[in-house]
């Protein structure tokens, strides 16, 4: 059997893969620093329980509002750019946390927030996906 050099094209989508694969990475790393430590900052600036359980929730609620719209738009416009525009949305409304010094601004903030993080991620595993079956 003949071991198969990769060619121009495979070594172009197997780094396309692995940029797809650290930008998911670094996403979920983003969000699993920030869960655990949310309900305790909450809590620092006065949320109730009910408040918590409000700021967990608006972070699925915006995925329902929002990624069928988003979906359509980037059936039209492309995956990379609304991939490119999730990170930066990511990044811009992480920081974010940082000054939310209420519960109604920590809310939004977090509302904002899950449009770049899960919409990136849906992105990238549509791209994945065709990238790996050789499209």
């Amino acid at each position: 059997m003949e071991q198969s050099t990769l060619n121009l094209n495979d070594s172009r989508r197997a780094r396309t893969l692995f940029i797809l694969y650290l930008t998911g990475f670094t996403t979920m790393l983003g969000i699993g620093i920030i869960t655990p430590v949310l309900p305790i900052y909450a809590q620092m600036i006065g949320a109730t329980g009910f408040w918590i359980g409000a700021i967990f929730s608006v972070f699925a609620l915006s995925r329902t509002i929002f990624m069928p719209f988003v979906g359509r738009l980037s059936d039209a416009g492309g995956r990379r750019k609304f991939i490119l525009l999730g990170l930066a949305g990511y990044a811009f409304f992480s920081a974010l946390y940082v000054p939310a010094d209420n519960v109604l601004i920590l809310t939004i903030v977090r509302f904002f927030s899950r449009n770049g993080s899960s919409d990136g991620l849906s992105h990238r595993q549509c791209l994945c996906r065709g990238y790996g079956a050789g499209r």
